[in-house]
């Protein structure tokens, strides 16, 4: 497997949101996201969070190498949660979260997990690219934002379209079902 890796802040005065890394066998992206402009009821922030989450998933993919994805990400969102639960409101609604792809390869197959809209590229032996990205909450974002787009930005009407929007994502960004089960993609190629 051959990781290429590259991340930049959005803001060249903030701290970067992103985290990539890679070890052999095995690669990790995490796109943090917060709410612009909302109380996150964390005191440590995005880019905290999404690293310190990257970082903790990589190790457990790779020390746990037959271990299933979706349950080394379970068990990192757990730690990251024991390190943060006594200083900060993690029930708040627009907590940081994070889209996460994880990819590793073992036993002659590659495995991959991806949940949010952050993309994984395949490569394909006939020089093709397979592109894995889960959609499903910019598709719920388009329908929630046309009210938003509709009115003339700078207005008070604007002003609360917009705070009505992101009310609205802080509730949709959990990545879970109504039972409370993630949803993700998951997957698993052959690689002989």
């Amino acid at each position: 497997m051959r990781a290429a890796l590259a991340t930049l802040p959005a803001d060249p005065d903030r701290e970067n949101e992103d985290f990539a890394a890679a070890a052999p066998g095995a690669a990790v992206l995490l796109d943090g996201a917060g709410v612009g402009g909302a109380e996150t009821g964390c005191a440590h922030g995005v880019a905290w969070f999404s690293s310190t989450l990257g970082a903790l998933l990589l190790r457990s993919i790779t020390a746990h190498s037959v271990r299933p994805l979706a349950e080394c990400l379970a068990d990192s969102i757990g730690l990251v949660r024991s390190l943060h639960e006594g200083t900060c409101d993690l029930a708040y609604r627009a907590s940081p979260t994070s889209t996460v792809v994880v990819a590793r390869v073992g036993a002659g197959a590659l495995e991959y997990l991806v949940l949010g809209d952050s993309s994984l590229l395949l490569a394909d032996r006939d020089g093709g690219t397979t592109v894995v990205t889960d959609r499903r909450l910019d598709e719920v974002g388009k329908r929630l934002r046309g009210r938003v787009d509709a009115l003339p930005t700078g207005s008070p009407e604007h002003a609360a379209a917009l705070a009505e929007y992101r009310d609205a994502l802080t509730g949709l960004g959990t990545g879970r079902t109504a039972s409370g089960s993630p949803v993700l993609i998951r997957g698993r190629l052959n690689t002989r």
